[in-house]
C-alpha cells in the first residue's frame, strides 16, 4: 500500500459547465474523507463555487500530495508539466470524451476516490520530451508529455531533413511531421497512423502526417536518441507542443527533440489495465463472435 494521500489540489477545465455534477460528487467524496482541497485552477467559475485555498502551480509541492483533474485528456495535458516540475503526481477524472490519460470516470468516483486516499494506487510516470527550436539568433524551447508537432499552417507541404542521433534518415516532404513518447502515442499519432506502444516502454516514434509518398512508415525509436528536424523548404511552419504551446518556425530552422530528465509521475487505480482501456476507447472486441 501507497502513502495515504490527505492534501489534494483540484484542476478544471475552465468555464466548461459540463464538469460541475463531477466536480459536485468528487468534491463531496474528499470532503468525507477529510481530505483538505486547493484551488490550482482560479479562472474556473465551477471551483469558485466550492470556496477552496487557491494556489499556482509553483506551490503545489508546498501544499499537496496529488493533483485532481477533472476534465478531458487536454484538461490532464494542461497540468502535467507543472506535476512534473513539483513532482506531485497526478490523476485524471474524465469528464471529456476518448479519455485515455483521465482514467476514472464520474461512476466509479465514490468508489475508487476513497481507496486512493487511503493508499491503495497503482504508481508510474510519463516521459516528458524538451524541443529546442535552433533559429537564426536564439533558440527557443517547449516541453511536451505526449507529442511535438512540426506542421505547415497553410496546407502546403513542408521539406525536411530527418536526423536520429545525427545520422541522416531521409527527406520528408509532407503536412508534418509528429514526435511522440510511447504515452502520446495513442494521441494524434495514432490518429495519423502510428502504432499504439504501451506506455511502459521507453521509446519515441517519428510519424508522417500525409506524406507525399507510399511508402512513408512510421519510426519506433529508442527513448534515448536525439531527433532532428531540419527545415529545408516551406512557408507558415510552426512547432506545436501537446497542441498548446506554439513556436513559428521557416526555412532554415531546425527542430531537436530528446526526452528530458523530467518526468510526470501519475496515479492509477488498483484496477488499471491499459488493455482494457484500449478496448473500452478504441471499441475493440471484447468477445469472440458466434458463429
Amino acid at each position: 500500500m501507497a502513502q495515504p494521500i490527505k492534501k489534494v489540489a483540484l484542476a478544471v477545465k475552465s468555464d466548461d459547465s459540463s464538469v460541475n455534477p463531477t466536480l459536485e460528487v468528487l468534491v463531496t467524496s474528499l470532503r468525507e474523507q477529510n481530505t483538505e482541497i486547493f484551488n490550482l485552477s482560479p479562472d474556473s467559475s465551477a471551483l469558485a463555487e466550492y470556496d477552496l485555498p487557491q494556489i499556482s502551480e509553483d506551490d503545489i509541492a508546498e501544499h499537496c500530495q496529488a493533483i485532481l483533474v477533472v476534465g478531458g485528456d487536454g484538461t490532464f495535458i494542461r497540468y502535467a508539466i507543472g506535476a512534473a516540475k513539483a513532482q506531485v503526481p497526478i490523476l485524471g477524472i474524465n469528464c471529456g470524451r476518448v479519455g485515455f490519460l483521465t482514467e476514472v470516470s464520474h461512476e466509479e468516483i465514490e468508489s475508487i476516490i476513497p481507496a486512493i486516499l487511503q493508499g491503495r494506487y497503482l504508481s508510474s510516470s510519463k516521459a516528458v520530451m524538451r524541443g529546442r527550436i535552433h533559429q537564426e539568433k536564439e533558440v527557443k524551447e517547449l516541453l511536451s508529455t505526449n507529442d511535438l508537432v512540426v506542421q505547415s499552417l497553410n496546407g502546403r507541404l513542408l521539406e525536411a531533413n530527418l536526423f536520429v542521433d545525427d545520422k541522416f534518415v531521409y527527406c520528408e516532404r509532407s503536412d508534418g511531421i509528429i514526435v511522440a513518447t510511447s504515452a502520446g502515442s495513442s494521441a494524434y499519432a495514432l490518429s495519423a497512423g502510428g502504432p499504439l506502444i504501451a506506455p511502459e516502454v521507453d521509446a519515441l516514434e517519428v510519424v508522417s502526417i500525409s506524406p507525399h509518398t507510399l511508402t512513408s512508415r512510421p519510426l519506433v525509436l529508442p527513448g534515448s536518441v536525439k531527433i532532428t528536424i531540419e527545415l529545408v523548404n516551406g512557408e507558415g511552419l510552426a512547432v506545436y507542443a501537446d497542441g498548446r504551446d506554439r513556436v513559428d518556425i521557416s526555412k532554415g530552422d531546425k527542430v531537436t527533440v530528446a526526452k528530458d530528465n523530467l518526468s510526470v509521475p501519475l496515479i492509477h487505480p488498483e484496477s488499471y489495465d491499459i488493455f482494457d482501456a484500449y478496448r473500452n476507447k478504441l471499441s475493440w472486441h471484447s468477445t469472440s463472435r458466434k458463429s
